[in-house]
C-alpha cells in the first residue's frame, strides 16, 4: 500500500468516484488559516476538513491537543471502503 503519492498519480485519478481528496491545511495559532487558503485555491473536487472541528475528537485530560476522533463519528461519507488521499500543507 502506497502512503505518499505524487502529482502525476493524482492527475491520473482526478474524477475517479472512489477517490476523495481532503484538504486539511492547518496553522497553529491561526485556526481559520486552512479554510481561508482552501477558499483561495484547492485541488479540483477536494473537500475541506478542519483539524480541530472535523479531524479531532473531544479534548480530555490525557488526549493531547488534537486526539483522534471516535470511529463511529465518520464524516463527509468517508469510510474504510473509499480510497482517501490527504494533502497536508
Amino acid at each position: 500500500m502506497m502512503v505518499f503519492f505524487d502529482q502525476d498519480w493524482l492527475k491520473e485519478r482526478l474524477g475517479n468516484e472512489d477517490l476523495v481528496v481532503v484538504d486539511c491545511r492547518f496553522k497553529l495559532g491561526d485556526p481559520d488559516y486552512g479554510f481561508q487558503q482552501f477558499k483561495k485555491s484547492h485541488i479540483p473536487g477536494a473537500i475541506f476538513m478542519d483539524l480541530e472541528k472535523d479531524l479531532s475528537g473531544e479534548v480530555k485530560e490525557h488526549g493531547g491537543r488534537h486526539p483522534l476522533p471516535l470511529v463511529k463519528n465518520r464524516i463527509f461519507g468517508l469510510s474504510a471502503h473509499k480510497l482517501c488521499t490527504l494533502f497536508i500543507f
